[in-house]
């Protein structure tokens, strides 16, 4: 995979990073199975809310343009709302559905 990995500095100390590659998924109904994949990404609790999150996608999404890779994803768990929130107010919005009980 065609990886990345940037990383956020205040005063040159790390406030938080992000890590993405392209993901290639045959399977994916999409006309396009070329993806960008947002694996982690994560701000310094102190460092929150003053945009850096946010600085820290549009890189990545810059990374994938330059690319050719026109869509990025982002997994987080149903009841994580800080993250989900976090995301739909940077433009993603709900994919993909992953049902799982417990037995």
């Amino acid at each position: 995979n065609q990886g990345k990995i940037y990383i956020a500095q205040f005063n040159e100390t790390a406030v938080g990073f992000i890590a993405c590659w392209i993901e290639h998924d045959e399977v994916v109904l999409d006309i396009n199975p070329q993806y960008g994949f947002i694996s982690d990404i994560f701000v310094s609790e102190n460092y929150r809310g003053k945009g850096i999150g946010k600085e820290l996608i549009q890189k990545v999404a810059e990374y994938m343009k330059q690319n050719t890779i026109t869509q990025l994803r982002v997994h987080a768990l149903f009841n994580n709302t800080p993250a989900n929130s976090f995301y739909q107010r940077n433009g993603f919005s709900p994919y993909e559905i992953v049902h799982h009980k417990q037995i």
